[in-house]
Formats: structure tokens, C-alpha cells, sequence
């Protein structure tokens, strides 16, 4: 056994010397990192902000992870119009600001080109304003359409005068008729009030 020791040291003493040692270039290439992304701001109010999603928080309700009922976003303030700022893409934005209705959120092109964007924000006061009124005029709508369908009911089983009966017709048209024009008052402010953001290139560019 003596007399093999010295023949085994001697061959791993030859392996280690002629043993090639691993270069940089070998390793695996690690992933770069996707470039910034120059993004202009351009919007009809200086109270629009560019704004990132930081984080989501999902409350379910219940005792499942995946029985998520709503999220709830983190936002923070990337720069105000007019503006211009080198953005990470791979983050999440919107466009939104004190008393203004947020855009849907988008994604930022990855191939590091500028990117220009024209915003024209909406009016929150003028949004809360339509669907209240959508809504008024809508439970007026259904109260003045029971009033003309039952008066034809009242005239044919004769129920109470004909002054009453009159007045029943006559309410049902009045309010119809105005719960109408509050509905369609209410409709054209939630429409007007939509924040509408359209880039100058589309290309890579998601909603």
C-alpha cells in the first residue's frame, strides 16, 4: 500500500496541473436589465400625474387564497404634465390626479424608444355627478312607466274619480318625461367625464 501512495499523488498532482480553469465568458449570461423608458406627458389639466403601481393588495373575504374579491393599488407619483421622465417598464402605470378619474392602467414598451403621451383627463366631480343622476332618473323612469301602465287598470275597473285617475296619468307622464331628461343628462356626463389617453406610437404599447 506504502508503495502505491506515491504513484496516487503524483497523478492527481498531473490532473490538477493540466486541469483547464473556468473563464468568465463560460458562466451562464446573466439577463439584462430592459432599459428605461423616456415617457413625455402632455394633458389638458397641470393636475394630471404619471403614476406607478407599487403594489396590489387582494382581500377575499373568506379563508381562500384564491377567492380574491377585490385589489387594491398602490400608486405613486412618477412627475405632473408637462413632464418628461425616464420610467422602468417593467412596472405598471396610469395617469391620474387630485380630483380626476384615472386612466386604465398600461405597460410601458421594452425597447427603450421615447414615448409621447397625450392625455385628456376627466372631471370626478363630473363623474360621481352623472352616475348619480343616471340613477335617479333610471328609479324615475320605472316609477312614471307604473303610473301609465296601471292608469289604463283604474279606468277599466273603475277605481277612484276620474279627477284621480287624471291625475295619475297625468303625474305618470310628468315624470317620465322628466326622469328622461335627467337620465340622459346623467349619461352624457359619465361619457364626457371618461379620461382618454392616446400615445403618439402605439408600437409595444398596452392597455
Amino acid at each position: 500500500m506504502s508503495s502505491l501512495r506515491p504513484l496516487i499523488l503524483s497523478s492527481l498532482a498531473l490532473s490538477m496541473l493540466t486541469a483547464t480553469p473556468a473563464r468568465a465568458d463560460d458562466a451562464a449570461p446573466a439577463h439584462a436589465e430592459a432599459a428605461p423608458v423616456t415617457v413625455v406627458l402632455r394633458a389638458n389639466t397641470p393636475r394630471a400625474t404619471l403614476e406607478r403601481r407599487d403594489s396590489i393588495a387582494t382581500y377575499a373575504g373568506v379563508p381562500i387564497k384564491d377567492a380574491a374579491i377585490f385589489g387594491l393599488a398602490t400608486w405613486s407619483p412618477a412627475c405632473t404634465a408637462p413632464c418628461e421622465a425616464a420610467l422602468d417598464p417593467k412596472y405598471t402605470y396610469r395617469i391620474g390626479g387630485d380630483g380626476l378619474v384615472p386612466s386604465d392602467s398600461f405597460v410601458l414598451p421594452h425597447d427603450g424608444s421615447k414615448l409621447v403621451m397625450d392625455a385628456k383627463m376627466g372631471s370626478a366631480a363630473e363623474r360621481v355627478s352623472g352616475l348619480g343622476l343616471s340613477v335617479m332618473g333610471a328609479g324615475g323612469l320605472v316609477l312614471g312607466a307604473t303610473a301609465l301602465a296601471i292608469s289604463p287598470i283604474l279606468a277599466a275597473d273603475d277605481v277612484g274619480s276620474s279627477t284621480a285617475r287624471a291625475a295619475v296619468l297625468g303625474s305618470g307622464i310628468a315624470v317620465t318625461a322628466l326622469s328622461a331628461t335627467v337620465f340622459g343628462v346623467g349619461l352624457y356626463l359619465w361619457s364626457h367625464s371618461e379620461t382618454k389617453v392616446r400615445p403618439a406610437d402605439m408600437r409595444g404599447f398596452t392597455f
